[in-house]
């Protein structure tokens, strides 16, 4: 069975680093010929630097043969109606709910073709799914993701900063601004423009990670921060508002209000002052995200 999963070229994101551990994958079991499938730009060289270690092998055609499985992250969703496609077998991997919206105009939204088959990422793509979507739920797959080897690999337990919040500065900055500008006495500093190393670094240096973005799958930054350590702050928006896919104590959890500000202020200050008591109570996270490429394979 010849597998192609659709990919943007030259793209360095979680996402897309989902679709080549896909690939990996599938390719282990010996029935299976997957290979990405680059779209956009066409360069001599598709691949990410950071996913050349998946060892996949690609295509870049814009029409794979026929009668080939094809699978499409939810932002190439409306291709499955596509007439070039209509000779091969369908595949929808939902790696996230709001990129779908931005993605896919009101017109085409919920229209699948017959026979696909919908793979979710998370517990709230499957939701959505089954309540929004209204797809059969025997034409759903749970298949989640995992955290990149390097951070079991190289994560080193260290001295922790004792005033520094770390936060991804590209999620939910907004209200995040609000909270840097009621706690001017913390340190708030941006996951931005690192490396994977350094990020493994950084977040083994610090006891807090704090996000309010809106959650469109099961992001990997929080799972890559608590394994590191970090304790965690998040809003209830998308996926984390549900324990599922962020499974952390519902007392670290806060809707984006102003009103919550001075509670979040106050729950960020005990998780630095008592850091080493706290950072138990992500045990359990840590423990369920350690056991996601398990889950994955």
């Amino acid at each position: 069975m010849d597998v192609h999963v659709a990919c943007p070229s030259k793209c360095a994101t979680g996402g897309v680093e989902l679709l080549h551990q896909l690939t990996k994958e599938l390719n282990k079991n010996e029935r299976i010929n997957a290979k990405i499938w680059y779209r956009g730009k066409q360069i001599d060289d598709p691949t990410p630097e950071e996913y050349k270690s998946y060892h996949n092998e690609y295509i870049i055609t814009p029409v794979p043969k026929e009668n080939t499985v094809l699978i499409f992250p939810e932002i190439y969703a409306s291709w499955a109606n596509m007439d070039q496609y209509k000779n091969h077998y369908k595949v929808i991997y939902w790696e996230s709910v709001d990129n779908y919206f931005k993605w896919t105009s009101e017109k085409e939204q919920f229209k699948f073709p017959e026979g696909t088959i919908h793979l979710a990422q998370s517990y709230y793509a499957k939701q959505f799914l089954e309540h929004t979507a209204k797809i059969d739920p025997k034409d759903i797959i749970m298949v989640t993701d995992y955290i990149n080897d390097i951070y079991f690999k190289s994560r080193k337990e260290k001295e922790r900063y004792d005033n520094v919040v770390l936060y991804n500065p590209h999620k939910g900055m907004e209200f995040t601004q609000e909270l840097i500008d009621a706690a001017s006495d913390i340190e708030f500093k941006p996951l931005d423009e690192y490396t994977t190393k350094e990020m493994i670094d950084l977040m083994s240096r610090c006891r807090l990670y704090i996000d309010f973005g809106d959650h469109p799958g099961k992001d990997r930054i929080p799972r890559e921060a608590a394994l590191c350590g970090c304790a965690i702050i998040t809003g209830k928006d998308g996926s984390a508002a549900n324990k599922e896919d962020v499974a952390i104590p519902g007392r670290y959890k806060y809707d984006r209000a102003v009103e919550n500000i001075s509670s979040i202020i106050k729950r960020i200050r005990e998780v630095l002052a008592d850091y080493d008591e706290l950072k138990k109570d992500f045990d359990p996270y840590r423990e369920k995200i350690a056991d996601e490429k398990k889950e994955f394979e």
